[in-house]
């Protein structure tokens, strides 16, 4: 079974002082706590999921000794391999690349001081916006009156 990647992994040279490092280093070290391996909950879950399939298949009458799923975790791979392949997941500045959106826009465990900001707008502005939103609710209003009154 293969897996789809939505990123590529990063091909450039790696400069262990870059955020897009920093960020990627610090991803594997908390899969790694102590250095130690550490069995993912979804190895776990595909382990469970091939049992439960051999056995469909041996209530079925089918033969399920072909049957044998290889699951990689990907933090089980080497230092070096884990950030090259992850650095891809973020930019230069270390913000995550959102495949639908756009890169540092996402405020996922950020605090809202970071992203709430008040800034002046200009009356004029200010102004065009509420004559827009007035016309607007008079147009609706207009359009949810009976035709015949």
């Amino acid at each position: 079974m293969s897996m789809t990647v939505g990123y590529k992994p990063y091909t450039g040279t790696i400069k262990t002082n870059s955020a897009r490092y920093k960020r990627t280093k610090a991803m594997y070290d908390e899969g790694h706590p102590n250095g130690e391996e550490t069995k993912s909950a979804a190895q776990a879950k595909v382990q469970q999921d091939l049992q439960n399939l051999k056995m469909l298949k041996q209530m079925l009458g089918q033969k399920y000794d072909d049957l044998d799923f290889k699951f990689k975790n990907p933090l089980e791979a080497d230092e070096e391999t884990f950030i090259r392949n992850y650095m891809g997941l973020f930019d230069e500045d270390g913000d995550f690349v959102n495949p639908y959106g756009v890169a540092g826009m996402d405020i996922t465990g950020k605090d809202p001081s970071e992203f709430h900001k008040i800034i002046d707008v200009s009356e004029t502005a200010r102004q065009d916006m509420f004559d827009e939103t007035m016309r607007h609710f008079i147009q609706a209003l207009y359009a949810a009156l009976p035709a015949k009154m």
